[in-house]
């Protein structure tokens, strides 16, 4: 053991002094192999229409499949964490239950989507993030703030689509089988392969995992299928199949003081979903039909069970017409049902229809104009509307953009608010509180430029949210008595402000680097039990200041390294109904390389927590010590 820590610092100090000294020799000629850099991509989430990317807001990022890659992200939070004004809590190892905040939004005001599909939000509200893998993926599209307009519930934070590998037309059949190994007993084997021509496609991609982190009882079993099938019925009419399956065990292992050596949870999920596209030259209609199931069996460390189940149906239609002169109008429509059931205690059926419409405006060429209205309506709480106006201006002869925006938009409840609304009082007596959605005001600014023959590219954006009706789960433990009653209830208001900054910085081919910062005041109505009454405070897990750095070198043609680092300062943790406490600050650096050995041999390793740093992104749940994995890749 005594050699194998040995080992590891040497190889971690091997690596930053290498990597540091490949960036101060002198630039490999430019007619050596080098970073590819290729012509800027199409956006979908912005908007739901395909955009080119220097016409979004820089409140939406792209992370494509060559950084997916060079990163050796498998799980979306491995995406996410180098993402400026987004942070993430998770109880301790891989696998262990994860949060999102963008831009300190709840994790259930954010809304996951594949290809435009809504993927189940379980109980909680929130897909299942630590278990969501980016396989069989071309691109992460990221709108950070309002987006009910075009995708509807949960767009208060903002939206996160995946983009599934969709090869028709490629004519290419291709396969990469990658085998992993590493720290904590970590084992990964995943297959991938696609095959298409000009009539047809598919991609898909199947993974295994095993890991049994640091704690007792924190093991980790993962078992993932995507996979996507397109093809042209005719010259305008094309099919397209999505589909996921997924099985998770997870040992759950508690608070470092009070572990909990019996608990885990058992989790599937699916989702299954055929489309159609048409396309002329003014007009494009998509229409899809989406099922998903979830289930999570969760057995407690004193042998008691919790169990969820949620089925999803929902249909979609979209109309984007493009017959006017630099105009485009969208109109699309849904319905959504969403059963709820907790076997013995809990059972509800959700219906959700919406209507929206959205126009783009090209003015000029220097000036964009955007707008879009919604309307939902719901069975179980009040309707719902939601709007946007935007503007985009090209200031002339210097490479910047100016973008502004005003948003409204909601977020429903849970269904474990929903489950837990009792409709109580303080003394245990029936009364109404029905829940209705969260509705947030949102505004922001913000500018993006190039520099330097496009060799500097940098944002900033200033926003600031207003939510109300914020959902409030309070119980009464200090009323004496058999009774305890608790209830939830619309009963918060919170404000989200802050500034973002992204710089991304190409030296030359081979190196370049990127920074972002945040900063962030999040604060919210806090019921405290003891008193009996409301006073702002900070929402807890939100850090003042978020700092993201990368760094990527192409030693040679067959070598390529990366450097990342991510830090939270001044955070705060939540005690139960009463005030929060500070935590630690934190730094952490990774490390990865990839080397080519041969056209269709490669082999990478990777470093996480490179210094060792000991910190938690959840109080008493330790994240993991320095790791190191490695592995190999063949494709064939």
């Amino acid at each position: 053991m005594k050699f194998w820590k040995t080992s590891k610092t040497t190889l971690v100090v091997g690596c930053i002094s290498f990597l540091f000294d490949m960036a101060s020799l002198k630039a490999i000629p430019e007619t050596d192999p080098a970073i590819e850099y290729t012509l800027e991509p199409f956006i979908v989430v912005s908007t739901r229409t395909p955009i080119p990317l220097e016409r979004v807001s820089p409140s939406v990022a792209y992370v494509d499949l060559e950084t997916i890659q060079h990163w050796q992200d498998f799980y979306l939070t491995d995406v996410l964490t180098r993402q400026p004004g987004i942070n993430l809590k998770a109880n301790g190892g891989k696998g262990a239950v994860a949060s999102l905040f963008l831009r300190g939004a709840n994790s259930d005001q954010t809304a996951l989507f594949l290809d435009g599909r809504r993927m189940n939000r379980t109980m909680s509200g929130q897909y299942d993030l630590e278990f969501l893998n980016v396989d069989n993926l071309s691109s992460v599209q990221i709108l950070k703030g309002a987006s009910s307009v075009n995708y509807g519930s949960s767009g208060i934070g903002g939206v996160i689509d995946l983009q599934s590998q969709n090869t028709l037309g490629q004519s290419t059949r291709k396969g990469a089988l990658n085998l992993e190994v590493g720290s904590h007993a970590f084992h990964k084997a995943n297959l991938a392969y696609q095959i298409s021509n000009q009539d047809w496609g598919m991609s898909f991609s199947h993974s295994e995992i095993e890991t049994d982190n640091e704690r007792a009882n924190d093991t980790l079993v993962s078992s993932a299928t995507n996979f996507r099938l397109d093809a042209h019925i005719n010259h305008n009419l094309t099919a397209e199949f999505l589909g996921q399956y997924a099985e998770n065990d997870k040992g759950i292992p508690g608070k470092t003081s009070n572990p909990t050596l019996k608990e885990f949870t058992e989790s599937k999920s699916w989702l299954l979903s055929p489309g159609l596209r048409y396309e002329n030259n003014n007009y494009e209609v998509h229409v899809f039909y989406s099922r998903e199931f979830f289930r999570l069996d969760h057995t407690y460390n004193y042998g008691g069970q919790d169990k969820s189940r949620l089925t999803t149906d929902e249909f979609n239609l979209q109309i984007d017409y493009e017959g006017f002169d630099r105009l485009t109008l969208s109109l699309g429509t849904l319905h959504r049902k969403e059963r709820i059931r907790k076997p013995g205690s809990y059972q509800k059926s959700i219906h959700q229809s919406g209507v929206f419409s959205q126009a783009l405006w090209q003015l000029r060429e220097s000036l964009e104009l955007r707008g879009g209205l919604r309307y939902d309506t719901f069975n179980l709480y009040q309707n719902d509307w939601s709007w946007n106006l935007e503007a985009i201006y090209f200031v002339p002869d210097t490479n910047l953009s100016i973008f502004t925006k005003i948003a409204r938009a909601y977020a429903p409840p849970t269904g474990q608010d929903l489950a837990y609304d009792e409709n109580r009082d303080s003394n245990n007596n029936l009364l109404d509180t029905s829940l209705n959605p969260e509705e947030s005001l949102s505004f922001e600014i913000g500018l993006r430029q190039k520099l330097l023959d496009e060799k500097l590219k940098w944002t900033a954006v200033l926003f600031h949210n207003e939510i109300e009706n914020l959902i409030q789960y309070v119980s009464y433990p200090t009323l004496p008595g058999p009774f305890y009653p608790s209830d939830t209830f619309n009963a918060r208001e919170a404000t989200l402000e802050g500034l973002e900054i992204s710089v991304d910085y190409s030296l030359n081919k081979q190196l370049d680097f990127s920074f972002g910062y945040t900063l962030l005041t999040a604060l919210a109505d806090k019921y405290i039990s003891a008193n009996a009454h409301y006073e702002v405070i900070r929402l807890p897990y939100r850090p003042r200041q978020l700092l993201q750095f990368t760094t990527r070198y192409q030693a040679s043609k067959n070598l390529n390294l990366g450097l990342s680092a991510v830090g939270q300062i001044d955070r705060q943790r939540d005690q139960w109904q009463d005030y929060n406490l500070p935590m630690k600050d934190f730094f952490v650096l990774n490390f990865v390389t990839d080397y080519q050995v041969s056209e269709s041999i490669s082999i990478f390793a990777r470093v996480e927590n490179l210094l060792d740093k000991d910190y938690a992104l959840s109080y008493e749940y330790p994240t993991l010590g320095r790791s190191l994995y490695l592995g190999a890749r063949l494709k064939f």
